[in-house]
């Protein structure tokens, strides 16, 4: 790499990086510490502070608190507008999901229509990262918290295979890594998430 000096000001590089040169004006380069899995980096134990972190501050924090709301306002809220060219199969279909976004339809206890329950995924996705739903077999969801998404307590119970497959944030992978399946645990007395 060449150096040059301009009017004795300090050497330039040419050709160079200056994010990983420590020049005391921005936050210094990382180490190769950092090249690991992100699941290696964001622990089981380090997501949990980072989510109530986030929680607290959306809380808390009123402009943050409106901003999400905001976002809320234009993205979770959906109208289905058919346009087959058939009017009756459009009248027809849009009166399904009116149907279907009811309650006692969409919810599997009933608490929530389509849109709210579309606003509270919505904001678990970026207040916690993530979120889920399980439809059930009448075809309801059931919505899952992403804290609930984790390894269960007694995996070491499980197979040696099945613990080889099952991830920090309980994820079951294929020999590929794909997921397969999502390891959901209840809640214990004080409210935290455990295994069932």
């Amino acid at each position: 790499m060449k150096q040059n000096t301009l009017d004795n000001k300090a050497p330039v590089t040419a050709l160079g990086y200056n994010a990983v040169e420590d020049k005391g004006r921005r936050q210094a380069a990382k180490t190769t510490e950092m090249l690991k899995s992100e699941e290696k980096i964001l622990t089981f134990t380090k997501r949990r502070k980072l989510q109530a972190t986030t929680r607290d501050q959306q809380r808390n924090i009123t402009l943050l608190a409106w901003m999400i709301r905001k976002h809320l306002d234009y993205v979770s809220r959906f109208d289905i507008h058919v346009r087959t060219g058939i009017d009756e199969i459009d009248q027809r279909v849009e009166k399904l999901f009116t149907w279907h976004s009811r309650k006692i339809n969409i919810d599997v206890c009933k608490r929530h229509d389509r849109n709210s329950m579309m606003r509270m995924f919505e904001a678990c996705k970026v207040i916690d990262g993530d979120c889920g739903f399980i439809k059930t077999t009448g075809g309801a969801l059931q919505a899952i918290e992403s804290d609930r998404i984790a390894r269960p307590d007694d995996s070491d119970k499980m197979s040696k295979d099945m613990q080889e497959r099952i991830t920090t944030h309980g994820l079951i992978l294929d020999p590929l890594g794909a997921v397969e399946k999502y390891c959901v645990v209840s809640r214990n007395e004080s409210g935290l998430a455990r295994n069932f």
